[in-house]
């Protein structure tokens, strides 16, 4: 078994990705593999630059309600706050975030965090 750890494919250089999006599809934040063999175990961080807790929806390979959505809330100005923990997924699924803060636009909510690529 081979590990190696990976930016998240929608972030720059390992930068944090700005939330724009207040609703589904949101914000792309990573691919996951789609090579035979391998998976990716994910992890999130989230931080939220405003003065008002920000509820993030964190859509795991799709955008259903009930089998694909995590809602979490980030408290104003804590610094990071992991989302998710190592959760694993292949099969070139997509990971998504979108915001009900209305200051998402303004940079207010940003997640970051990378993938350890399991082969």
């Amino acid at each position: 078994m081979t590990i190696t750890r990976e930016f998240l494919s929608a972030s720059t250089d390992g930068d944090y990705i700005n939330v724009t999006e207040s609703g589904t599809p949101g914000d792309l934040i990573h691919t996951a593999t789609n090579t035979g063999g391998e998976k990716d175990e994910v992890w999130l961080w989230g931080t939220n630059n405003t003065d008002i807790t920000a509820s993030v929806v964190i859509e795991w390979g799709g955008t259903d309600d009930v089998l694909d959505v995590n809602k979490v809330g980030i408290p104003p100005a804590q610094g990071r706050q992991l989302l998710i923990a190592g959760e694993t997924l292949a099969g070139g699924l997509n990971v998504r975030a979108y915001s009900d803060h209305t200051s998402a636009t303004v940079s207010g909510v940003n997640i970051g965090g990378h993938a350890n690529r399991v082969s």
